[in-house]
This record gives structure tokens, sequence and C-alpha cells, in this order.
């Protein structure tokens, strides 16, 4: 039995919905859940806390924890902008749950090195230590699962990647299983070995980080992922799909599996090859290019280069 598993979730809040939303983790996963603002993904994570009453169900460790109250699911919930106590000190924050464990504190102190900060009050900490904070906090009362809502928008870029370090290090010390909510694809495929990309308030996607990110299975998950040339199949001769293939494996000289004829629109020079916009039946098709093109051209490119997926 897999240890996180989420059945069918609904839930409402003002004119949004989460809808059908289905995935299950093993012990220990890591799971990043991307998608744009607005997207439903803050109030996916306060749902499986157990903020709000839900339809579906929501299992934990074997227990069907659908109907058990936020305090006692044993989850640990760290927002972005850190939710901490500004009237109490760093050590005051850290103690502040009734399930802490004073062993498991004095550890925590060591590994984050936060002895230092103990008495000082949130307001006199760094963005990367009051996130630091937080997230002692939340191990210290021990959960079976670990929340993440942004939890790297609040500090600054330069120190951005050591905190991922950080995260992974923390993951990996503490034996956590981890749900990441983020909009930044990098940290995603940093960070996780799952992910789940939310649109709309639907779970549109979900399995293997790489698999996610190398095949999309639709249009919308293409375009948000970053994928370029996405035309739709009959520019190649096929029929109720869509397809990208990346700029870099576009051939100007018309080779390849799939060729098409297109008109150049501009030149860009870039810094190692000049980017070339061109027009197709379709749309608008992109590659890179060493020579200064214009007017009629036969491009081409394989089908080992093409991920195609459903609108």
């Amino acid at each position: 039995m897999s240890y996180f598993k989420i059945e069918d979730l609904y839930v409402r809040r003002g004119d949004f919905e989460l809808n059908g939303v289905n995935f299950e983790l093993e012990r220990g996963d890591f799971l990043s859940i991307i998608g744009k603002t607005g997207s439903g993904k803050t109030l996916l994570l306060e749902t499986i806390a157990g903020i709000y009453k839900h339809k579906g169900r929501v299992f934990l460790d074997g227990i069907d924890i659908t109907n058990t109250p936020l305090e006692k699911r044993r989850i640990g919930l760290v927002y972005q902008d850190f939710m901490l106590f500004n009237h109490l000190s760093v050590k005051q924050n850290l103690l502040y749950s009734k399930y802490r464990d004073e062993d498991l504190y004095r550890d925590i102190v060591d590994i984050f090195g936060l002895k230092r900060l103990l008495n000082r009050k949130p307001k006199n900490l760094s963005g990367g230590e009051k996130q630091k904070v937080a997230i002692a906090r939340a191990l210290i009362s021990r959960p079976k699962l670990l929340l993440l809502d942004e939890p790297l928008s609040s500090i600054d870029f330069s120190f951005r990647y050591i905190f991922i370090e950080f995260l992974k290090e923390v993951h990996k010390r503490f034996d956590l299983t981890t749900i990441y909510v983020t909009h930044n694809l990098k940290e995603a495929l940093s960070l996780s070995n799952k992910c789940g990309v939310l649109i709309d308030g639907k779970l549109v996607q979900f399995g293997h980080t790489k698999d996610v990110f190398e095949r999309p299975t639709s249009k919308a998950v293409a375009e948000f992922l970053g994928f370029k040339n996405v035309l739709p199949c009959e520019l190649i001769g096929l029929k109720d799909c869509y397809f990208s293939v990346s700029p870099y494996d576009v051939n100007l000289e018309g080779k390849g599996d799939f060729k098409i004829k297109a008109r150049v629109i501009s030149v860009s020079p870039k810094e190692n090859a000049n980017l070339v916009k061109m027009e197709v039946k379709n749309g608008v098709i992109y590659a890179y290019s060493h020579k200064a093109l214009k007017g009629d051209v036969l491009i081409g490119f394989n089908k080992s280069k093409v991920v195609f997926f459903k609108e």
C-alpha cells in the first residue's frame, strides 16, 4: 500500500475549485507540485493539511485521515511567508508545538545552525534564517508528511542554490516524505523525484519528474513547461494531436523524416547562432542557424526528436 494517497479530492473556495485530484506517494518521495499562480497549489496543500473540508479521501501511512482534525494529522505545513510568531523568540517558536520532541529539538538546532539565533525575534532574521526556523519548527513535531509552500520565494536569489542543497540534505537526513509547491521549474527539477502539474484546479499530469519534463501529455503542460514549436500534427500529416520539436533540432536544409515549407519572418542574432522565426501553415516555428536566411525555405526534423501529445 502507498504511504500517502489522495482519492478524488474535491474542494471549493469561492469561485475556485480543486476537482478530482488523485495521486499517491511512497515513503521518502519528494513531490513537486508545479503550476502558475492561481492554479490551486496552496489550496491543495492546505486541504491535505486539514484546513478545509473536502470530498474525496486522504490516506497517510496506511490510515484514512479524511476526517482527522488538522491538529492530529501529524502533517507539517510551512508557508512562503514563514508564519512565525513575531512576539516570540526563535527558541519559543521552535518549541511551540505540543508534539515537540526535546531531544530532536537539540539535534535540529545543531543541524540547522540555529544556536546563535535562539534568543532573537523573527524581525531580526534574514529571509533564509526565517525559513530555516519555520522548517525546523515543523520537523520538531516529527511530521509524517512535510508540506512546503513556495519556500524559496522570499529568499534572496543568490542564496537559493545553497538553500536547495540544504532542503535536499534535510529531506534525506530526516527520512521525510515531502510535497513541495512551486512555479519555479528549476527548483522542481533539482529537488523532486515525482512531479505533478496543476492547471486550473486539475492535476493534469503526474509521474516521475524526468518523464513529466521530457514527455508532457498535453499541449497545456508542454506550453507551461516552456516547450518551443508547439504545433498541430496536421502540419506533418498526422491527425488529432500536437507535437513539439526543439529549435536546435530543426534542420534548415530540409533534412529529416518530416519536411515542411516555411517562410522566414525574422532573423535575430543570439550569442552562438541566429534565431530564425518562420511562418508555417498552422503557426510559427523557430530554429537556430549560422546563416542569414530569408524568403521561402524547406525545413526538416527527425521523428526521434519530436514529442507528441494531445490537446
